[in-house]
């Protein structure tokens, strides 16, 4: 009888959590268990078992896991969303626009100076953050692009690899982010500022030739 008992309260128990197996950290450090979050509007609805709802705004979420989510942080932001396709480029002039957001990223590179942080928005681009110990947030490191040449120019002169006056500009705003912080560190020599490029191997060495400064 007892063992029939037992068997019962682990399989309510069992039940319980498949049914609250999703749960959101906030930024206080409690945690809310639950089914099916969702974020709509920047803000995450959690379902619980018995079926009612319960709202979360994103501001107070510090992470977020389950199965409807690729990663786990969550950065309220003003995105500056940018593009590298060369029809939404305008010509000899960065096009800057401005998303406010909440993108959900993955920290993909730690060190005990400085993170290094990757998402995606809605059209699959990425993006890369970085936190320091002394920041509340990832911040976006910044990257541009427009047409760099003589107005008018078609752009099949870049489409066809042209040796034309007609390019791509990039704006590399991240440098200047990581230089700001870094530019102290004698481990990272100018060239490597030059050859720094907006990619997860590129930004994780510059990074860990920075945590190895004193």
């Amino acid at each position: 009888m007892k063992h029939s008992i037992l068997l019962s309260l682990l399989l309510v128990g069992l039940t319980m959590y498949a049914q609250n197996s999703e749960y959101l950290v906030k930024q206080t450090g409690d945690t809310l268990y639950g089914k099916n979050i969702s974020l709509v509007n920047k803000q995450f609805t959690v379902e619980s078992a018995s079926g009612t709802s319960m709202m979360v705004s994103a501001q107070d979420v510090k992470t977020v896991h389950s199965k409807n989510f690729r990663f786990s942080t969550v950065v309220p932001c003003k995105l500056q969303v940018y593009s590298d396709n060369l029809s939404d480029l305008e010509q000899n002039h960065y096009k800057t626009l401005v998303k406010d957001t909440v993108l959900i990223i993955d920290e993909v590179y730690s060190t005990p100076k400085m993170n290094l942080y990757w998402g995606l928005d809605d059209l699959k681009k990425q993006y890369y953050f970085y936190k320091t110990p002394e920041d509340p947030l990832p911040i976006q490191l910044y990257i541009n692009y427009m047409i760099s040449g003589e107005l008018g120019q078609s752009l099949s002169l870049i489409k066809a690899n042209s040796a034309g006056s007609t390019h791509l500009e990039i704006q590399k705003g991240y440098v200047n982010q990581l230089r700001l912080i870094m530019g102290d560190c004698k481990k990272i020599t100018d060239a490597d500022w030059e050859t720094l490029d907006y990619r997860i191997y590129s930004l994780k060495s510059v990074i860990k030739k920075y945590s190895k400064c004193k």
